[in-house]
């Protein structure tokens, strides 16, 4: 029976190959023997080629694979306290913002107070004028002027001669 589907007379030197594959068979040690034949045939061969090639790309990968993990720890360690200071800073950046917010806050609300006590002696000034003229309007004027204090007075008559 042919070790092979190919007919003999497709194969002119099948017997010498079968005889050397039995001389390297028997030349091997017993634990390698059987790899013999998977060298005799090409497809079997062919798979043992592949098989090796897998394993070794396999092996490569997985030893590039720890060298980069590895690279990639060693420089987390190496970034690590600048991380931990970059931590810190944007930590005391956030607490100058909510100190910030909260001046902002302070001087809207000074603002809104004084706003307040203006328009409060603004119309203290306006009812003393309405009521008691122009004497008392002077007092109150004179103990505290405001920029908003100052309006364009009432017109008055012209006389018809100039005096």
């Amino acid at each position: 029976m042919a070790p092979y589907s190919i007919a003999y007379p497709l194969m002119p030197y099948l017997d010498q190959l079968e005889k050397m594959n039995q001389d390297l068979t028997k030349m091997m040690p017993s634990e390698m023997a059987s790899a013999v034949n998977l060298m005799a045939h090409p497809v079997a061969g062919a798979a043992a080629m592949s098989a090796l090639g897998i394993g070794l790309a396999n092996h490569a990968l997985g030893v590039w694979m720890g060298a980069v993990s590895g690279a990639i720890e060693a420089s987390q360690r190496m970034f690590q306290p600048f991380l931990d200071d970059l931590e810190a800073r944007t930590e005391a950046a956030n607490n100058s913002s909510k100190a910030r917010k909260a001046a902002e806050t302070l001087i809207a609300e000074a603002q809104t107070f004084a706003r307040d006590v203006t328009d409060i002696a603004a119309n203290a000034t306006e009812k003393a004028l309405d009521a008691t003229g122009t004497d008392t309007v002077a007092e109150a004027a004179a103990t505290g002027l405001m920029p908003e204090d100052f309006r364009q007075p009432k017109a008055i008559d012209k006389p018809a001669k100039p005096s």
